[in-house]
């Protein structure tokens, strides 16, 4: 009996239909299985799966390599898909089963910080190159309620409107993956080496994981980010620290954080403004994996080199996959202003991996100083072999995802003994990033006859941070040559932030909504795409187009398709935002208008150093903002917000209680430039028989009698 098989098509007839885009080879842990490619399966318990004689009677398929009750491939034996989980039911495959790692089934077990997978949206398989027609993409999120562990989510179209069940809407093609014989790809993934394209100017080559798209997908790093030069303050030179040990951990006024955590974070509030590459913070981003991050922490626990897109503006005083145990990390403040110094201690660290009573104990501190704003770590106890002193770790500090580094070591024994001490002393001034160009024709010269190129989906990854933003234009020719006198037209801005998922914008309906009464304005064979690359208003960051894809669809040149519903820009007002509407020309001809819709969000750039606000007005940003919020009743951020998402620790119990027991810290939120109550706060109360420590002194129902 042959075996029932979705659309696959040979991998040579996608090539030539222009489906290469999504043929991204990766893992294929639940891909289809022939019987002339047998692998080798871990079945488990066997007896669970429905292949008893208990089971309802149905189709038994059983050609000698694979025993299948229900006839979808999956049952038992080297010739199955995989395991059955009910071999009774047909729409029921292997979704309970992971089996050995690494499987990017959804529920299985992943690494915090893997990269994006591809996927079948339409049956939740990982991406196989001749049996996917729907491309979307999982990514490995913390399991809820136990954020140290991780899981694959299901497979997710990333396009948010993406027409379900329809693969696509008219003739312009939703492509990616639908497999469309007249469906054509331009993938742009740069990569280090990659020319920038003539007439682009102040950008280079960045190094970012790129997206689901990309032959390759996220394995491979690269991007367009404007061009950053350092003048003098933006660089640090390095030494040895004059300061002496201090135990943060047996400090008066001392908090404690992350206490048995593996891969976690937290968020500390500096009693002072740090500049870190003269850029002012106020908070910094605290991970057990030995690094402090000067922009939202992070948990990626596996180490690279540096420069590295994965951690921004960081510190790396010890990345590599470390535990802590029950003493946690330790923030401590020392002296008085404006001399104050903020030590962070890691405290009693092991390898993850190892036991938390094995012989391995590492413990360090990083210290940042008021006013001097210098940078010193210092290793007081490295036990543990040539692993704890730097066989596999990172050392060094970095601005944005690379734009400067100094990198004292990666995976070098010796780098860390202890007792060593380092310190980072900064030259006066400033990091400036320019305002950079990106522009990229694509050819739409592949159509077969007179068929024209319809253009469709630009789908793209990108990363802007606070401050900063990515401006797109379109415009389109019948040459290469005479694109220089076409008219152009403006797209929505990238999202701001770093969005997991791409991004899609439909270029065709955004043109064909701007000139209605012109015929074929979205079907001419070149169109050239401009991103403008806005630094923050300090100058200190930019922002990052990743990757890009653009989709257009062979097909005859008299039909005239119309998006309804697609956003587009009202180049009126850069803080409003249209939906296409479909109207009737006198000719019959469907025309595309865009209609005002609704107010774009707070904090969106609509020129340089100006945001969108709340009420839909293109404001300034306050002069000599920065990237950081802070409790002083102004939008440094600039995002459109008042001191927004501030908040700081607060504990007023006796000293040495905090963290003991059943006290903790509260937290003081920010409203209008002040710190209001603490919230949340436990602090030592009279001991009762519950089996906890309710006085905080370390000891459990002491003191009372217990029936």
């Amino acid at each position: 009996m042959p075996r029932p098989r979705r659309l696959s098509l040979p991998l040579a007839l996608l090539l030539a239909q222009g489906c290469t885009s999504v043929i991204v080879v990766g893992d294929r842990d639940d891909a289809a299985v022939t019987p002339d490619q047998p692998v080798t399966l871990d079945l488990g318990d066997a007896s669970d799966d429905g292949a008893d004689g208990d089971a309802a009677e149905g189709p038994i398929t059983d050609s000698g390599d694979c025993v299948d009750r229900d006839g979808d491939r999956y049952g038992l034996g080297l010739g199955c898909t995989n395991v059955d989980c009910d071999d009774t039911n047909s729409a029921v495959t292997d979704q309970c089963y992971c089996g050995r790692l690494p499987n990017t089934r959804a529920g299985c077990e992943c690494r915090l910080g893997d990269p994006p997978r591809p996927c079948d949206v339409d049956s939740d398989l990982t991406y196989s190159e001749t049996e996917t027609c729907n491309v979307g993409q999982r990514t490995c999120e913390p399991v809820p309620g136990r954020p140290e562990t991780a899981q694959w989510s299901a497979c997710r179209a990333w396009r948010p409107d993406y027409p379900t069940p329809t693969r696509f809407v008219g003739v312009v093609s939703q492509c990616p993956g639908n497999c469309s014989t007249e469906c054509r790809h331009q993938v742009v993934c740069p990569e280090a080496g990659d020319p920038i394209p003539a007439g682009s100017s102040n950008v280079v080559v960045a190094n970012v994981a790129h997206a689901v798209f990309c032959p390759g997908g996220a394995s491979i790093r690269g991007g367009i980010t404007a061009t950053c030069t350092s003048t003098a303050g933006g660089n640090y030179t390095r030494g040895t620290s004059p300061l002496s040990w201090r135990d943060a951990c047996a400090a008066p006024g001392h908090q404690t954080a992350l206490a048995g955590s593996d891969d976690g974070t937290t968020t500390g509030v500096l009693p002072f403004t740090f500049r870190f590459y003269g850029s002012p913070f106020n908070t910094v981003g605290i991970a057990t994996n030995g690094m402090i991050s000067f922009v939202e922490p992070t948990y990626v626990s596996a180490n690279g080199t540096l420069p590295t897109g994965d951690v921004a503006n960081t510190l790396f005083a010890f990345w590599d996959d470390v535990r802590n145990r029950a003493n946690g990390v330790c923030t401590a403040l020392f002296g008085s202003a404006p001399d104050r110094e903020y030590v962070v201690q890691w405290n009693d660290q092991y390898f993850a991996g190892s036991s938390a009573s094995g012989p391995e104990h590492l413990t360090y501190q990083v210290v940042l100083t008021e006013t001097a704003n210098t940078l010193d770590v210092l290793y007081n106890q490295m036990m543990g072999g040539t692993r704890a002193e730097g066989d596999s770790a990172t050392v060094g500090i970095q601005q944005g995802t690379g734009s400067s580094v100094d990198l004292v070591g990666f995976n070098r024994p010796g780098v860390t003994p202890t007792g060593r001490t380092i310190r980072w002393t900064p030259a006066a001034g400033a990091t400036v990033c320019s305002t950079g160009t990106y522009r990229r024709v694509y050819e739409g010269t592949t159509c077969n006859g007179s068929d024209a190129p319809y253009w469709g989906q630009l789908n793209f990854s990108s990363i802007v941070p606070p401050g900063t933003s990515i401006e797109f234009r379109v415009r389109e020719s019948q040459t290469r040559v005479g694109l220089a006198s076409a008219p152009w037209t403006r797209l929505a801005n990238a999202p701001n932030g770093t969005p997991v998922v791409p991004t899609s914008v439909d270029v065709g309906a955004q043109i064909r909504a701007a000139m209605p009464t012109v015929s074929g304005t979205d079907r001419l064979p070149f169109l050239e795409l401009q991103a403008t690359l806005i630094p923050s208003p300090d100058g200190t960051s930019a922002p990052t187009l990743v990757s890009t894809e653009m989709q257009f669809t062979c097909a005859p040149p008299d039909e005239s398709p119309c998006r309804a519903g697609v956003v587009c820009l009202l180049a009126a007002d850069p803080c409003r935002r249209g939906r296409v509407a479909c109207l009737r020309a006198t000719d019959g001809r469907p025309v595309e208008v865009c209609f005002d819709d609704e107010a774009v969000p707070p904090g969106t750039v609509c020129g340089p150093g100006s945001v969108c606000n709340a009420a839909g007005a293109c404001v300034p940003c306050p002069a000599g903002a920065g990237s950081v919020e802070t409790c002083d009743n102004i939008d440094n951020d600039c995002d459109g917000r008042v001191d927004e998402d501030i908040t700081m620790a607060c504990y007023a119990g006796p000293a040495g209680t905090m963290g003991v027991g059943v006290c903790r810290a509260g937290r003081r939120a920010c409203a209008a430039g002040a710190w209001g109550a603490c919230a949340e706060e436990v602090r030592p109360g009279a001991e009762v028989c519950d089996a906890l420590d309710n006085d905080c002194d370390g000891a459990v129902d002491e003191g009372v009698i217990c029936p």
